[in-house]
Order: C-alpha cells, then sequence, then structure tokens
C-alpha cells in the first residue's frame, strides 16, 4: 500500500528532480534534498523520545519548513498536528492540551508565544524552532 512517504522513498523518482518549488523564497528542493531534510528532522525528533503514535504539533506558516516537518513526523509514525500560525495564547494551548502533544515546531516568532503559554500545556516537553535561511517569518 502507498502512502506519501512511500511515494516519495520510490526508487524510480529521480533524487535531482524538482520535488518543491518556492518561488518567494526563490528556492526548489529536489526530491533527493527533501528526504534529507525529512530524515534529518525525523532523526532529531527520534533523539528527542518522539516515538510512534506520539503528537507533534506544526506552529508554522506555509513554509518548506512546514512541509518537511509534517513529512518527518508522519516517516517516524508520529501523528502531525496543524495548528493555525495565528493563533496565540489560549487557543494555541487548547490545541496542545486537547492533542496531548508532546513537541511543537515552530519559528523564532512562534517559539516567543510557545514560551508564553508553555507552563500552562499539560504535555508539552520540546519546544523545537526551524531556522529559516531567509531569516523571514
Amino acid at each position: 500500500m502507498s502512502n506519501v512517504i512511500t511515494l516519495l522513498d520510490a526508487k524510480s523518482v529521480p533524487a535531482a528532480k524538482a520535488a518543491l518549488v518556492c518561488p518567494s523564497q526563490q528556492e526548489t528542493y529536489s526530491y533527493g534534498r527533501l528526504r534529507e531534510e525529512m530524515n534529518r528532522v525525523g532523526l532529531g525528533l527520534l533523539s528527542l523520545g518522539v516515538r510512534k503514535g506520539d503528537r507533534v504539533c506544526i506552529y508554522l506558516d506555509s513554509s518548506p519548513e512546514y512541509l518537511i516537518s509534517y513529512f518527518a513526523i508522519w516517516r517516524i509514525g508520529a501523528v502531525a498536528v496543524p495548528t493555525n500560525s495565528a493563533s496565540r495564547g489560549g487557543e494555541l494551548l487548547h490545541v496542545i492540551c486537547d492533542a496531548g502533544a508532546c513537541a511543537i515546531i515552530t519559528d523564532d516568532h512562534g517559539a516567543g508565544v510557545v514560551r508564553g503559554i508553555q507552563n500552562e500545556t499539560c504535555s508539552l516537553k520540546h519546544v523545537i524552532s526551524v531556522l529559516r535561511a531567509t531569516g523571514d517569518r
């Protein structure tokens, strides 16, 4: 049975072929690069103790990092919990607690928002902040 991850891993997909084009960042990710980034993030999550079935929130704007995080979470068998990047305070806290998320992937701006509510969360153990090549939010 095929899913997104098995399709990305397919040997029939040339590693150099464009998989993701980000015009706003003037960047293209090949299938090979997308797989490498996805594996790197997945291994990082595993090293933090995230396991199959664990929930991981993604608190990012639409970006390559969002997609890479989503695929990495799926790769390790965890559950991706998308959040609205415009959420703040109580709204974000509700999503984290309702999902029982053990980790959240965000950027520097989002990390500040998460730190403001982190002591109130029931399950959150890790706040992971991604670095963006352009430095933009």
